[in-house]
């Protein structure tokens, strides 16, 4: 049985304007390939996946739930949020839409992620050492907690006596991977391996056979990659020693 969300009617009228606004600034007469609309419209079909797809953001499953068939969906899904096709173009809106709509930019996140990396998380607590209710929270403390947990426990009262008491449980926001993204941010990491070669890989090669006392044979197309090779170190020297001791020379 598919389990199936449900949207809401604003949320469906919503994705309807952000259809209409896309049809309006769509080229009409613009054909689409792998089971697309043709002639800058979508099919009520592929309005429902977009819609779909904006829940999750899974495009197999979206595409399930708009209503296509479940055996080709994981073909056909992949296809339709490419950013050339009709359906792409209308997701794209609609994630635009949405995070103007929320207030969510680069700005913003690059503000919160800020206050991690540069926050006091002493900030949090009182003088005694005790947590913050959450109305003396400013926006600097928010940001720096990501859940506080109470639990109740039974303990020894001053007097002797069985009492009940609450324990908070805080967890602060990790600092080593705000740090992390600010870095990949300033261009401070670079997760790519880069690798110049300015000589021949045959060369190359033949430079560290000859260093450690091997040489590549001779005869055949000469490619150095292909080529087979021996180990020429001091063979004659050695060959000569072994005549001597056998009293051939």
């Amino acid at each position: 049985m598919t389990n199936r969300h449900t949207i809401s009617d604003e949320d469906a009228a919503r994705g309807r304007d952000i259809v209409r606004l896309h049809e309006q600034n769509t080229p009409a007469g613009r054909g689409q390939k792998g089971g697309l609309a043709k002639g800058g419209r979508m099919t009520e079909l592929q309005e429902r996946f977009v819609m779909e797809f904006l829940i999750d953001l899974n495009a197999t499953a979206a595409a399930i739930r708009a209503g296509y068939d479940p055996v080709t969906a994981s073909r056909l899904a992949p296809k339709m949020v490419k950013p050339d096709t009709l359906t792409g173009m209308a997701i794209a809106r609609a994630k635009a839409a949405r995070a103007v709509r929320v207030g969510l930019n680069a700005d913003r996140v690059l503000e919160v992620l800020g206050k991690i990396v540069n926050g006091d998380r002493r900030s949090v607590f009182r003088e005694d050492g005790t947590l913050k209710a959450p109305h003396e929270f400013d926006s600097d403390d928010q940001a720096l907690i990501e859940g506080v947990k109470t639990r109740r426990i039974v303990e020894v009262g001053p007097d002797g006596e069985m009492q009940q008491a609450e324990v908070q449980e805080v967890k602060l926001a990790s600092l080593t991977p705000a740090i992390t993204l600010a870095m990949r941010h300033l261009g401070m990491l670079n997760d790519k391996l880069e690798l110049t070669v300015q000589t021949p890989l045959a060369q190359r090669l033949a430079e560290a056979m000859q260093n450690t006392g091997r040489a590549k044979m001779t005869g055949g197309d000469g490619d150095a990659i292909d080529a087979e090779w021996e180990d020429v170190t001091d063979q004659d020297d050695e060959q000569a020693e072994l005549r001597r001791m056998l009293g051939l020379e």
